[in-house]
């Protein structure tokens, strides 16, 4: 996994940002340690920006003795690794994205997300996790764009994520006065939504009586559901529903997933209300950025116990299934394409660096052979001259 600290796993956490409580050091560039300290600073906001600063260092300048140095070239060839890594992380999504549905395509997001950015550690650590909120910036820019129809498109934050876990939880718990007030077998509240989500998955578990209750107020129980799910999204989101539309401007993927709940209750479909712990999917303290990536795990969980079936999980709105294909088809193969520039910038600069160790130690060699030979000329000369003088001084004798 990707940002592991095992040997050959995340840089960011060992040299590319400082550890906590301490800040980057930027001004350092006397190592290749300060040079990638500077390219992971927070001044650098996207790929390209990146790339040009990479490409504005010289390893001819005033810290080329650097080269010199076994540790920081081990930690720029290092560096190139990590970057590698995080290439093959990006080319692998990317070719799933362009074979999956859209909400499979969130899941590889979120499980992206998760291996750059491994639980227990900052979005702000590492270098992976940097080119992760890159491509978070990228996406973003990219569904503001494609959506621009609806105005204002933006995506909810953590603490968004966060309220819609408790409504929700609310909303299983929701009493409805249409179930018998025992069942045979179910840990439900009584005479609530998620007894009803019990009684759509497990219909063997329970009498007939409860069954045949069950059947007979389908209708009922699921204009209580939409109604409290439309009550708790205006909570969050006020305005969202208000007027009879789904305001895409709240976030794409929250209204997909209001959509995706609205027609199950619609069919009478309640499963999703079985266990109010998987909504606590939606909310992971860890996912700082791109936070409603976690729809996909839940519509995952979802679609594998049989509480919602794949054309209830498609998107049907075609501007916002294709800003989502897009993600794969363009944004993907276009920041790869950035970090393939990048990683060939830092790959000629060690060769420069490399060569130009190699032709400094040539030349040391060169003056060393030189010096040799005019000290060994100077020595035989001086060893002649007194031989012949010490001669000569025997035969005047």
């Amino acid at each position: 996994m990707l940002g592991s600290d095992g040997e050959g796993g995340d840089l960011g956490g060992r040299f590319l940002l400082a550890p906590q409580g301490e800040s980057p050091t930027t001004d350092r560039t006397d190592s290749w340690e300060g040079i990638l300290r500077m390219l992971a600073s927070d001044k650098t906001k996207n790929v390209e920006e990146l790339f040009k600063y990479a490409k504005g260092l010289s390893a001819f300048s005033d810290w080329w003795p650097v080269v010199y140095r076994e540790k920081d070239r081990n930690l720029h060839h290092a560096s190139i690794k990590e970057l590698q890594r995080a290439i093959d992380a990006f080319m692998e999504c990317q070719k799933k994205m362009q074979s999956h549905p859209t909400h499979a395509s969130i899941l590889l997001l979120y499980n992206l997300q998760r291996s750059l950015m491994p639980p227990g550690r900052s979005t702000e650590h590492g270098f992976s996790a940097k080119l992760m909120m890159f491509l978070v910036n990228e996406i973003e820019t990219h569904l503001a764009s494609a959506l621009a129809e609806y105005e204002n498109v933006r995506s909810p934050g953590p603490q968004e994520m966060k309220n819609l876990v408790k409504h929700l939880v609310e909303l299983v718990h929701t009493s409805t006065g249409l179930l018998p007030d025992k069942l045979d077998a179910s840990k439900c509240d009584s005479d609530s939504l998620g007894r009803a989500g019990c009684v759509a998955l497990f219909p063997n578990r329970f009498d007939p009586s409860v069954k045949e209750a069950f059947e007979k107020n389908k209708v009922a129980n699921g204009e209580i559901a939409k109604e409290k799910l439309a009550n708790d999204f205006n909570k969050i989101w006020p305005g969202f529903c208000n007027d009879g539309h789904r305001h895409y401007s709240r976030g794409p993927v929250v209204c997909y997933l209001f959509l995706v709940l609205e027609h199950a209750f619609s069919r009478g479909n309640f499963g999703v209300l079985d266990n109010a712990r998987f909504f606590e999917y939606l909310h992971d303290p860890e996912m700082e950025t791109l936070c409603w990536t976690t729809i996909g795990p839940l519509l995952e969980v979802f679609e594998a116990r049989g509480a919602l079936t794949p054309q209830e999980i498609l998107i049907d709105d075609p501007g916002v299934r294709k800003a989502f294909a897009e993600i794969g088809l363009i944004v993907m193969p276009r920041f790869i394409e950035q970090l393939l520039r990048l990683q060939g910038e830092l790959e000629s600069q060690i060769r420069s660096a490399e060569a130009h160790r190699a032709k400094m130690m040539s030349y040391a060699v060169a003056v060393l052979i030189t010096v040799g030979q005019l000290l060994g000329s100077m020595v035989t000369k001086l060893a002649t001259h007194y031989w012949n003088e010490y001669t000569n001084g025997s035969a005047d004798a």
